[in-house]
């Protein structure tokens, strides 16, 4: 005999559904007791069925202690636990057996996230993030929290509340997730590596500290704030700059016009072009131990007065324990996606 509740089929003359506890209604019509016989292939399975059903069904039936599933239901009751738990969209309302409320909420939370981590480091990237972390709230509080506020303005502060704690979890979670993979603009444009300034790459934190990088790595650097003083030579840079690397510990660094000259040797100007600021001066320097000579573009405010070695030396040098991280990849443009080659 079918439940009507459940479609739980029963032995025929049972009153109540073994499966839900659903009385059965009384059937008119003649009743078949000689059902089709089961198929040789599902016996094997018959004693396991059976076994589940004394697990799963039987103590819903007949005991009075609440399962560990019914204890979830009843502690989601709450809303304010339901609202926790939604840290993971949909997940109480999943456990509760409401996730048709806010599946359509959902497939947009999960669309506009997907869509936000492939445009990462651009400002449509970061509209869907926030997109996301709006549809994300809404379904945290789709869960009943909000019929439970006795006016508007609990109501507000409430939704407020919430997207602050949702935009704290998102800002840190990658950082959990992944915590070595960052990214950056370039700050300098190379054409063999169809980079150009302003172009967003990723990059890997985990380098080797021991493991002297190669020339073309783009890394990036902090900088710091260089004055000279005394109405003299002021140069800025952000805090992390993503620069290449040109010359070596131990190296010869000189530029005679637009080209860098390594040890004697001319470097291929595509490969390891010159910063505007650098252009046509002349200068030599020798690479410190432990340190790299990096080409990044910088803002200079000279005031008439001549770069000299100490001042390319103060900005250009940078010690190997300042590297930040490492680029492997062209993010954005879209157009231009797909993994820097290491040029030597």
């Amino acid at each position: 005999m079918r439940c009507e509740r459940c479609k739980f089929e029963n032995i025929p003359g049972q009153k109540t559904c073994v499966k839900c506890g659903s009385i059965l209604g009384i059937r008119t019509g003649t009743i078949d007791v000689h059902p089709p016989r089961m198929s040789n292939w599902k016996r094997p399975f018959r004693e396991v069925t059976r076994l589940m059903r004394q697990i799963y069904i039987a103590p819903r039936q007949y005991d009075n202690r609440p399962n560990f599933q019914s204890r979830i239901k009843e502690t989601l009751s709450d809303n304010s636990a339901g609202l926790i738990i939604s840290i993971v969209p949909g997940l109480a309302h999943l456990i509760q057996g409401r996730f048709k409320e806010v599946r359509w909420y959902f497939w947009g939370w999960l669309a506009s996230l997907l869509l936000a981590l492939f445009l990462y480091g651009s400002l449509a990237g970061f509209i869907l993030l926030g997109l996301s972390i709006a549809i994300h709230g809404a379904i945290g509080l789709r869960y009943g929290i909000m019929e439970k506020l006795a006016n508007v303005r609990e109501k507000i502060v409430t939704v407020i509340l919430v997207l602050i704690a949702l935009s704290v979890i998102y800002r840190f979670i990658p950082h959990i997730i992944v915590p070595a993979l960052t990214g950056g603009h370039s700050s300098v444009t190379i054409p063999h590596d169809n980079i150009t300034a302003g172009d967003y790459l990723l990059a890997w934190r985990n380098i080797d500290k021991g493991i002297q990088l190669r020339r073309g790595s783009l890394v990036m650097v902090h900088t710091a704030y260089y004055n000279r003083g005394d109405n003299g030579i002021v140069a800025r840079s952000g805090e992390l700059a993503l620069g290449e690397i040109v010359g070596l510990a131990g190296e010869e660094v000189k530029i005679a016009g637009d080209a860098y000259i390594i040890n004697s040797k001319e470097l291929e100007k595509e490969k390891y072009p010159v910063p505007e600021w650098l252009r046509n001066v002349n200068f030599s320097i020798m690479v410190p131990e432990k340190s790299y000579f990096v080409s990044m573009r910088y803002n200079l405010t000279t005031h008439n007065v001549a770069l000299n070695n100490s001042d390319i030396g103060n900005i250009c040098i940078i010690m190997a324990d300042d590297i930040e991280a490492k680029a492997f990849m062209r993010w954005l443009p879209l157009s231009k996606r797909g993994f820097i080659r290491n040029v030597e």
